[in-house]
């Protein structure tokens, strides 16, 4: 994967100077951020600074989640909201959000709604 000279910089201030750069981390993509938490937990360097936001990121698409599906439930049948929760599950289970059981079940209500 390549990355990003920011990337290199965050984890350089991670790794050597034990301190965190809010701005280089809102310019990093997503996978760069999924990347980067993966080289900290492998490697065993803690910084909550960045569990921190890396975490308000994954906060942010299961909230979003969370008000699609109460909107479907009052009955909102509009197809892009049954498409877009998919799609969120899909990266929340990438990320190993939650466990296979969740996101099979919740497929499965996906699926019996007609998506």
């Amino acid at each position: 994967m390549l990355v990003s000279h920011k990337f290199v910089n965050l984890l350089i201030m991670i790794r050597d100077d034990h301190t965190f750069d809010k701005v280089l981390f809102n310019a990093l993509t997503e996978a760069e951020r999924d990347f980067l938490a993966y080289l900290l937990k492998r490697s065993k360097i803690e910084s909550r600074e960045f569990s921190s936001a890396y975490n308000q990121t994954i906060s942010h698409l299961v909230d979003h989640l969370n008000m699609l599906h109460n909107a479907s439930k009052i009955g909102d049948d509009n197809p892009s909201i049954k498409k877009e929760m998919k799609e969120i599950l899909d990266t929340l289970y990438a990320k190993r959000v939650f466990s296979n059981q969740y996101y099979m079940q919740f497929n499965r209500a996906l699926t019996r709604q007609g998506l």
